[in-house]
């Protein structure tokens, strides 16, 4: 019996040994473009994403289970000062944080226009090769900073392929630059946050500019979670802290004057703004939950433009409860027309639905005295928005404790035409 020889068996190893130098190839062409400095405005060219910003930063290191250098994601937060010297002079700081150590600190100062005579006097001719410093107004003061900071930034990310998660303005700086947070967001991506000073900030305002920038570096790194989000935070009552109770600084009323037009939609916007604040109106939104959903997307939007406004408006969520998120989903369902055969909104499911919610206003304290549900010459709210379909008994509640209050329903579900 003869044995015949197995070419495949063979060449198997060739072909694998083939694909594997591929890959490498493909990895190495791939380091070896983000290792050069214009590496990061190529790659965007040829994706047509010029516009784009880098999310995180990167750190690069040799692995032992692979031959080539690998990128693992790594957060970076920054923190901005500014200081004055008796003799007017500013100077700015800049310190980055890798969510253990400062990893960057950089302070410069701010340097004044210069301007240079006409050269129609003898006087101003001497003035023309050197210039002569002037102090700066507000308005310039504000706009250096922002340019400042906002090139260093910008310099750093296309330098390093990396930028902050979120920074972190002194109360001072931002005072000085008014316009500076929101910029870092329109223009950079960064989450830009200011903090009231508080007593132990006051105690140390005289602490070094480097410091103070890496003090706000810190406060920058513990906004953020493990997986590097910015958590919604509650207050009292499960009230909705938007923007950690306007810490963040992402808009400003400048910045919705391009959404629509001043003469039409904006002055009948400022027309009930103003009604609702001289009246001294109090609103309440009640719904589920404070993200995942489409409603809480809106809601933290109009919470932050009606705070901007000055409208006397707040945000409620309960506890939650599993099972009654499962009644509300096959609410959905079936509404939607991809509910299980048989699935019906029973009067068991609707009492269990009504016993929550009694639960929820009790947990929550929102008919005790000062609550939104309470009675409005007890504090209570004086218009009630319910934006949920599993909180209707709260109009009940609310209507319990004062019969004048008004009371409003929203239901945003789609709905299928064959159940209408």
């Amino acid at each position: 019996m003869s044995l015949q020889r197995d070419d495949t068996t063979e060449q198997r190893p060739t072909h694998m040994h083939r694909r594997q130098s591929s890959t490498y190839e493909r990895r190495q062409l791939s380091i070896t473009s983000f290792k050069s400095s214009d590496a990061l405005h190529k790659l965007k060219e040829q994706k047509g994403t010029l516009a784009a910003a880098v999310e995180v930063s990167t750190t690069k290191f040799t692995s032992s289970r692979f031959s080539a250098n690998m990128w693992i994601w790594q957060p970076l937060y920054a923190g901005l000062a500014v200081a004055q010297s008796d003799d007017g002079d500013l100077r700015y700081c800049i310190a980055l944080h890798d969510g253990t150590y400062t990893i960057n600190c950089e302070s410069q100062s701010l340097e004044p226009p210069r301007t240079v005579g006409d050269g129609n006097s003898s006087n101003e001719s001497s003035r023309v090769g050197s210039g002569v410093s002037t102090p700066m107004s507000v308005g310039d003061v504000s706009e250096a900073l922002a340019k400042a900071f906002i090139e260093f930034l910008s310099n750093y990310r296309e330098k390093n392929l990396s930028k902050p998660m979120g920074a972190t303005l002194t109360t001072h700086l931002a005072s000085l630059s008014p316009h500076l947070a929101v910029r870092l967001w329109t223009e950079l991506d960064i989450i830009p946050f200011i903090f009231p000073a508080d007593a132990k900030d006051k105690d140390e305002i005289s602490i070094p500019l480097d410091q103070e920038a890496e003090h706000m570096a810190r406060k920058t790194v513990k906004q953020f979670n493990v997986k590097g989000e910015l958590p919604v935070q509650m207050g009292h009552r499960r009230q909705v802290l938007v923007d950690l109770d306007s810490r963040v600084h992402i808009a400003e009323r400048e910045s919705y004057d391009s959404t629509a037009r001043a003469d039409t939609t904006g002055a009948a916007t400022m027309h009930y703004a103003n009604s609702l604040k001289h009246r001294r109106t109090k609103i309440a939104f009640f719904n589920s939950t404070a993200q995942g959903g489409g409603v809480a997307l809106m809601r933290h939007a109009l919470m932050r433009y009606l705070s901007l406004l000055g409208i006397d408006c707040r945000w409620y969520v309960p506890y939650g409860k599993t099972d009654i998120f499962r009644i509300t989903k096959d609410n959905h369902n079936i509404l939607q027309g991809v509910a299980t055969t048989g699935e019906r909104l029973t009067d068991d499911k609707i009492a269990a639905l009504d016993a929550w919610v009694v639960e929820e206003a009790e947990k929550c304290h929102w008919v005790e005295f000062g609550g939104p549900l309470s009675a409005r010459e007890k504090g209570g709210a004086d218009v009630i928005i319910v934006d949920d379909p599993q909180m209707p008994s709260l109009v009940k509640i609310a209507k319990e404790k004062d019969s004048r209050s008004v009371c409003l329903i929203c239901c945003q579900t789609f709905v299928i035409s064959s159940v209408c």
